[in-house]
């Protein structure tokens, strides 16, 4: 139903996660964590998961492992 994108920035800039629809199939990084720098690399981790809630107390999930990359952005 979902995937879960994670973008891992290496320092102190914080990681991001994404929720996006099942149909989704690209997404993009702002170019405002790299810019004015001579290069830049991060890591992009995707998750593919279906939940349902049964009530209030109850969340069933499923969820595949976590398939991940180092990417250095385009010039």
């Amino acid at each position: 139903m979902y995937y879960i994108l994670k973008v891992n920035f290496p320092g102190d800039t914080p990681d991001m996660f994404v929720q996006l629809s099942g149909k989704t199939r690209s997404y993009k990084v702002k170019k405002s964590h790299w810019a004015g720098q001579d290069w830049y690399m991060f890591s992009v981790s995707l998750n593919s998961t279906s939940y349902r809630a049964h009530g209030k107390e109850l969340l069933v999930m499923q969820s595949t492992g976590w398939v991940s990359n180092w990417v250095l952005p385009p010039e």
